[in-house]
């Protein structure tokens, strides 16, 4: 049997054991095929997304018999592997203990991971090409001016404003941050922490709006009794702004907390799970405003299930937000009873409150032990989040420990509609973002992204001002924080054409006994009428006002034309009497112009044959 074929059945077996609930979300992957039976593979894996093309990096451990590894993992949009593995560490000493670092390099298109190497007692940091191979120059290191003891934590982000790279490094007895840029130079920042030997976490998130940055650290600060959480608020340069303040409660335990920005609310959510609130572990989340650093208090949710009772929380949490969206997402372990782990995610409002109930990933099994170190990056490609962590494969047997993945959808839109239109007179057009109007008036466009529209009026025309989404003349920038309309007005600057010519000439008109016919010629389409009236009296009746004769011509071009006057009832029977004399009034009105009239008498005679006027 080959070797894929092999795992092919190793991941089919474990599929059999493990509950994978129907929810929203796909089932998990398995990226990997290492074949290593050993518990602790795969414990720290860290998943970071391209926000364009959707792609991901995972960084993962392993040991292959005495010999520990750090990989980088190609991912495509679904979360499965995409290419070969790179090494960044192997070794003996090679700590499996850490918490690692990877993100999206904004710059270059690839990505930045960073490690804790315990054979060199450094922290190292790689840029990877987007197929996670490593680029030249790589690693670079800040040793030996930060102190190296051992359980190194790392978290990173990065400042556009600044144009570089802030780190924050932890190990068992400090905390510190540097600076680093493309070229590989690191740069001494702060002494956060200096001799507090503790174990725990470490995170950090930078707020671009408000250009500052929080640092969250799990301490035992002077006094404490207890695991605290500690936040450091940083201004844009690196330098301290506030703190450390303790976070929650002072009887609250954060082993492990998380950071994660909100760019609706420009805000910072803390969260972990501590030993006090609702129930034995409960979620705890605390806001922080990214303006100015203040607390908007902590909040406490305990984990309930329709289906699962949870009795055990580990201090395992990964959380993430959109790119622009008010919510946030945690995977985490769950126990159900004493043993039976599965990784799970839970859903957060943007106030940091559970809504909804646990979604598993994977799990709840036995085998899945208890220090699973699941990760999550929000997919701004795929409006979706990326979780990685490690599960046994082939289980009861436990055959190998695998790296998985799970793909979850986001629950705010990451994109929203952007509609343009034209009013007014005169044309042109508007271009930005996805607009190209012209044809394309309409576009989808990044949630929380800036949209600028320019309008460019046609030869003949002017544009006036915008309206709707944005006013004035000049060029108009859109906030997509929903969906949104713009009108551009456009008033023609051109000299209005003249008017059709009204003129019109009137040949003799001749009588019948029935008709009045006239010729006339016109230079223009339009319509000829023609009405005519006489007075009228008798021994019986006094004198009143009859209509003689009516007609009317539609005329399609420039021309001469007969025009009839037909003879009513009353006109002939008044010319059997006598002479009549008649009001002929002629009209022509060209099309799209003005109507011009010509009043002309006429006599009709006592004649049989008719007569001429």
């Amino acid at each position: 049997m080959s070797k894929r074929s092999r795992y092919s059945l190793i991941l089919i077996a474990a599929l059999s054991s493990l509950v994978i609930v129907a929810s929203a979300q796909a089932a998990p992957q398995q990226v990997t095929s290492w074949g290593v039976d050993n518990g602790d593979n795969g414990r720290f894996e860290v998943a970071a997304t391209n926000p364009t093309t959707g792609d991901g990096l995972a960084v993962s451990y392993y040991l292959d018999g005495s010999t520990r590894h750090w990989v980088a993992m190609p991912l495509d949009s679904s979360g499965a592997a995409s290419g070969a593995q790179t090494t960044l560490l192997s070794g003996g000493e090679v700590t499996r203990n850490a918490n690692p670092a990877v993100k999206y390099d904004p710059v270059s298109g690839g990505w930045v991971a960073c490690l804790g190497n315990d054979d060199t007692e450094e922290f190292q940091c790689w840029f990877l090409n987007g197929d996670g191979t490593v680029k030249a120059g790589s690693p670079f290191a800040v040793s030996p001016a930060y102190h190296y003891r051992y359980y190194p934590n790392i978290s990173v982000a990065y400042s556009a404003e600044a144009g570089k790279w802030l780190a924050v490094f932890r190990d068992y007895d400090n905390t510190a941050t540097y600076w680093f840029d493309s070229s590989g130079t690191f740069t001494r920042g702060l002494d956060l922490i200096t001799g507090a030997s503790d174990y725990g976490g470490v995170d950090l998130a930078y707020s671009p709006k408000s250009d500052k940055f929080m640092v969250v650290d799990r301490r035992r600060i002077g006094s404490d009794t207890q695991d605290g959480g500690y936040v450091w608020y940083l201004n844009g340069d690196g330098t301290l702004n506030s703190g450390p303040t303790r976070v929650g409660a002072g009887d609250v335990e954060y082993k492990n907390p998380v950071m994660a920005y909100n760019a609706v609310r420009d805000e910072f959510l803390v969260a972990n799970f501590t030993n006090s609130g609702p129930s034995d572990r409960s979620l705890a989340t605390e806001r922080y405003s990214a303006s100015n650093g203040a607390s908007s208090g902590e909040t406490l949710s305990a984990i309930t299930s329709s289906t699962s009772t949870f009795t055990s929380f580990r201090n395992r949490v990964a959380i993430a937000a959109p790119d622009y969206g008010d919510s946030y997402k945690i995977v985490t372990p769950l126990g159900i009873g004493t043993s039976d782990y599965g990784n799970y995610s839970l859903s957060l409002d943007g106030a940091g409150v559970l809504v909804g109930e646990p979604d598993a990933l994977i799990g709840p099994n036995a085998a899945l032990g208890v220090k699973q170190r699941p990760r999550v990056d929000f997919n701004q490609a795929t409006c979706s989040y990326l979780s990685t962590y490690n599960a046994p494969v082939g289980d009861p047997t436990i055959t190998s420990w695998e790296l998985f993945s799970s793909v979850i959808p986001a629950a705010d839109p990451c994109q929203y509609a952007l509609t343009v239109a034209k009013s007014g007179a005169g044309s042109g057009t508007i271009a930005g973002g996805g607009i190209d109007c012209g044809s394309t008036c309409s576009s989808e466009e990044t949630a929380g992204s800036e949209v600028t529209l320019a309008a460019t009026a046609s030869s003949g025309s002017q544009f006036d001002g915008w309206s709707g989404a944005c006013s004035g003349t000049g060029s108009c920038t859109v906030s997509m924080t929903e969906a949104r309309s713009v009108t551009a007005g456009f008033s023609s600057t051109t000299p209005p054409a003249p008017p059709p010519s009204n003129e019109f000439v009137l040949s003799r008109v001749v009588a019948n006994s029935s008709t009045l016919q006239s010729v006339i010629a016109v230079s223009s389409p339009g319509t000829a009428t023609q009405y005519g009236t006489f007075n009228y009296s008798s021994a019986a009746r006094s004198a009143k006002r009859l209509t003689a004769c009516a007609g009317s011509k539609k005329i399609t071009k420039a021309g001469r034309y007969k025009l009839t006057c037909k003879l009513t009832s009353a006109a002939r029977s008044a010319r059997r009497r006598g002479a009549i004399r008649v009001t002929l009034v002629t009209t022509f009105k060209p099309t799209g112009g003005t109507t011009r009239s010509v009043t002309r008498t006429v006599t009709l005679k006592k004649t049989s044959s008719g007569v001429t006027g």
